[in-house]
């Protein structure tokens, strides 16, 4: 089964990768992992390059509550913890939208969200499959 999120007054939020990614299709344990900071390696051992927006963001406070089910401030815990010990880095905060689309259409391995009005031809659209 696939998830898409989008209500009546509510726009589509969709997963974009760059196109060099290998995989069409995620799970949704896997792309929590990578959001995470967690997991940083496609399956064909390929960096992630993870974008995010601003935590106060309308978009990245949907994406993070419906498509990975945590807090934003869940998830800023999670990031500091691993800058705090060393073991990690946040990942890449854009301030906009227009951001979102360039950075993950041009930067190898990368990810990302947007509305689905904003997605075009430059970014592959991954698919989330629920567990």
């Amino acid at each position: 089964m696939f998830s898409t999120i989008a209500s009546a007054n509510e726009e589509e939020i969709l997963v974009i990768c760059n196109p060099d990614v290998a995989i069409d299709k995620i799970d949704k344990n896997h792309l929590r992992s990578i959001f995470a900071m967690r997991l940083q390696e496609w399956p064909d051992q390929k960096p992630v390059n993870v974008f995010v927006l601003e935590d106060n963001s309308p978009l990245h406070q949907k994406f993070t509550k419906k498509h990975l089910g945590f807090f934003v401030y869940q998830l800023r815990g999670a990031w500091d913890r691993q800058v705090f010990s060393g073991t990690g880095s946040p990942p890449n905060t854009l301030l906009n939208e227009r951001s979102m689309l360039e950075k993950v259409a041009t930067t190898p391995g990368a990810i990302g969200y947007l509305p689905r009005k904003l997605v075009d031809h430059t970014v592959k659209i991954l698919k989330v499959e629920m567990p």
